[in-house]
């Protein structure tokens, strides 16, 4: 308003009314992906037709923003004294923001996709078999006088039998 006066007041309550518009989408989006997630809302999540509604929604109110945000980025760019300016600053922005929501939107179906996926990558567990522990005929074990001989040789008398041959090295 102090630069441009206040015939501007009335496209700078547009340019709020868009950017606060924009943000919508970014709420409603996760909010559905968090209300209809099995795992995390239990029994309360949402079944399959306000699901439907509730995309259908998000649907309707982000195209709008987008229709908004393209009919009010278009009449900047006609307008513009130097649109290049814009071309280089507010389409990269927008275009960062339309991705973003995209990303948004997307990526929770995708990691639920490939969450699905792994389980069914592998088949049920099998029942694992130990054979029976060996019993060695003969084991060396090495000493180097310290305090942890005595710590070694009863490791290495627990894994022989009274026939055990146990060969001391010195290190």
């Amino acid at each position: 308003i102090v630069i441009l006066g206040e015939q501007v007041t009335g496209e700078l309550l547009i340019l709020s009314q868009v950017i606060l518009s924009l943000q919508l989408g970014f709420a409603i989006i996760p909010l559905i992906h968090f209300v209809s997630d099995r795992r995390r809302m239990g029994k309360l999540a949402i079944g399959p037709a306000i699901k439907i509604l509730s995309w259908l929604a998000a649907l309707i109110i982000v195209g709008l923003n987008v229709k908004l945000a393209i009919d009010e980025i278009s009449s900047w760019i006609t307008t513009s004294r130097s649109p290049i300016m814009l071309w280089l600053t507010i389409v990269p922005v927008a275009l960062g923001a339309g991705a973003l929501l995209l990303y948004v939107a997307l990526a929770p179906l995708v990691q639920s996709f490939l969450q699905v996926l792994r389980t069914r990558l592998h088949s049920s567990p099998g029942v694992i078999s130990f054979p029976p522990p060996k019993q060695f005929k003969k084991i060396a074990v090495a000493i180097d006088f310290s305090d942890i001989d005595e710590q070694t040789l009863q490791y290495a008398l627990s894994l022989g039998t009274p026939e055990t041959t146990y060969l001391l090295i010195h290190v």
